[in-house]
């Protein structure tokens, strides 16, 4: 192995044989790896991907609606919540309305 080249063993198609195995031809960046191949980088090329991915997942269509229905309920809930309240100041328990 060229030690003044990135350390990783990448695969390459050959025609005919398939891919093969042989050491990544980028120079070494730290510890050994090049930048596309450092624990670091990948980490951070990852958290940027993931990020991405959450972004355009939050603009799906089934994504927007399951968010309304989320919100759609919460409201339903709290609908009932202040029916409940109306109804016991309408005819709070204990007052005999019909008393002359």
């Amino acid at each position: 192995m060229d030690t003044s080249k990135c350390s990783a063993l990448v695969a390459k198609f050959v025609k005919y044989y398939g891919y093969h195995r042989h050491q990544c031809c980028l120079p070494i960046w730290k510890d050994g790896k090049c930048k596309i191949h450092h624990p670091e980088s990948k980490k951070a090329r990852e958290e940027k991907s993931r990020i991405r991915f959450e972004e355009n997942r939050k603009k799906q269509p089934w994504h927007l609606l399951m968010e309304a229905n989320k919100k759609i309920k919460e409201l339903e809930e709290t609908i009932l919540s202040l029916e409940e309240r109306i109804e016991y100041l309408e005819d709070p328990p204990g007052v005999d309305h019909y008393e002359e």
